[in-house]
């Protein structure tokens, strides 16, 4: 009896041996399967993280290109508005100079009106255009009744200092009503 005990013991050893082989063989199976699982995440993840990097990386070229282009757009623009303003004041200037040549006697008249009605502006601080549009709708009228150019400018100026003293707006008001 006693060798079937024996038997018994070796063979139930010998059992649980394989399975405890068993199980530590379905353990490492599943722990191998796990790690691949663990590694490919970790290559996705590395992946995902690179392509993010590079969305943001072209987002971020994409914001520069468009800054750059905006600011060429707006130089561009700046250009435009400079240019079309300076077209304005030549317009103007050359408004005001067929004014100031019908208004005057002949070219010597033409020039001297024009620096003495730019001294006016510079000591009583007016503009230019509106005291040559004043002298202008003054010269027609005064001409007629025998006034030189000079008495003109006189009363250019003072009817401007007038203007600016009472606190009136437009000098261009004055010959209006008239």
């Amino acid at each position: 009896m006693e060798g079937n005990k024996l038997r018994s013991l070796a063979l139930n050893a010998t059992a649980e041996t394989r399975a405890y082989q068993r199980e530590v063989e379905r353990a490492t199976v599943i722990s191998q399967r796990y790690l691949r699982v663990i590694s490919d995440g970790n290559l996705q993840a590395i992946a995902s993280w690179r392509s993010q990097q590079a969305a943001i990386s072209a987002q971020s070229n994409a914001l520069d290109a468009l800054a750059r282009s905006s600011s060429r757009y707006a130089q561009a623009m700046a250009g435009t508005l400079k240019v079309a303003e300076l077209h304005k004041q030549a317009d103007a200037w050359i408004q005001i100079n067929a004014r100031l040549r019908q208004a005057s006697v002949n070219s010597s008249d033409m020039v001297a009106t024009q620096q003495t009605l730019f001294d006016i502006s510079q000591r009583t601080g007016s503009v230019f255009g509106e005291n040559a549009n004043l002298f202008s709708q003054a010269a027609g009228s005064m001409r007629d009744y025998g006034f030189a150019t000079s008495d003109i400018l006189k009363l250019t100026e003072a009817l401007v200092i007038g203007t600016q003293l009472s606190g009136a707006g437009a000098t261009l008001s004055i010959f209006q009503a008239w």
